[in-house]
């Protein structure tokens, strides 16, 4: 009991303050990666900086055992939106105002959080930690408590997708659907389309940016296409992921453009038609 007491204390350091209060496994393997990439406890202000430093560039982080236990850790984080000190300080205030008073009192905060991240209340700064957030739940699904308690019985079964159970098709729709409603929760695609977004597609924002590259990317082909190839490969494993063709409410702005007809000529068909 006492050495499972260390240990569960020593995990909770690592992902409420910082990687330097630790030894083992995981602060040899990130040490070189937390100094190439300026997530030293020096050089980040806030609680918990080091981990969501190298959560927001887990593209560049060169030491794959590394990156495992940055992904490990993010799943843990899942359980309990106190262990993602980042977020939680940002969003205290947003959670208090917009999930205290659902009705459903076994709610998970980040998935209440992430359902109302658009509201105009929500600040900066908490958009952009639910963003970080979204880029590790689109990179695994065990960083989503909610996808990963609802899929586990269908991941472990591998069952094809008419066969997984109602609620965990439930959480795959809104998985989906936060992968369209801002760029940056798709880490291919904010690797790859960075530079087209801030050439192209500036003006834009959330889902808007999408269908902004989009629009570019039917042009690909053409004499003078303006795209780059890693953005239309970032794009084309995105629609693939999302699935659009299978559930069109996925993408909120064919869904918010397209509702009004569906309803009218299409009501048979329900969101998968």
């Amino acid at each position: 009991m006492n050495f499972l007491r260390s240990f569960l204390q020593q995990v909770e350091r690592v992902v409420l303050f910082d990687f330097s209060q630790v030894t083992g496994p995981l602060a040899k393997y990130c040490e070189n990666d937390v100094k190439q990439l300026e997530c030293h406890h020096n050089q980040v202000s806030w609680e918990g900086g080091t981990l969501a430093c190298l959560q927001l560039k887990l593209d560049q982080v060169k030491d794959e055992l590394c990156r495992q236990y940055v992904m490990k850790l993010s799943e843990l984080q899942a359980e309990d939106i106190h262990l993602d000190r980042q977020l939680y300080k940002a969003c205290a205030a947003e959670y208090s105002n917009l999930c205290m008073n659902e009705k459903d009192a076994n709610i998970d905060p980040y998935s209440c959080l992430i359902r109302n991240r658009m509201d105009k209340s929500v600040s900066k700064k908490c958009a952009d930690e639910l963003s970080r957030r979204l880029g590790l739940m689109a990179r695994d699904y065990k960083a989503s408590k909610g996808l990963a308690r609802a899929c586990r019985e269908d991941v472990r079964a591998n069952h094809c997708r008419s066969s997984v159970s109602a609620e965990c098709r439930s959480r795959m729709v809104a998985h989906r659907r936060f992968l369209f409603e801002d760029y940056n929760t798709s880490p291919e695609v904010v690797s790859g389309c960075s530079s087209d977004v801030a050439k192209l597609c500036s003006s834009y924002e959330g889902a808007a940016v999408i269908h902004c590259l989009m629009d570019h990317a039917h042009s690909f082909h053409r004499k003078g296409h303006r795209i780059s190839k890693n953005c239309l490969h970032a794009l084309e494993m995105l629609a693939k992921e999302a699935d659009v063709g299978e559930n069109w409410t996925v993408d909120p702005v064919l869904k918010k453009s397209c509702r009004e007809a569906v309803e009218k000529h299409c009501s048979n068909a329900g969101d998968t038609g």
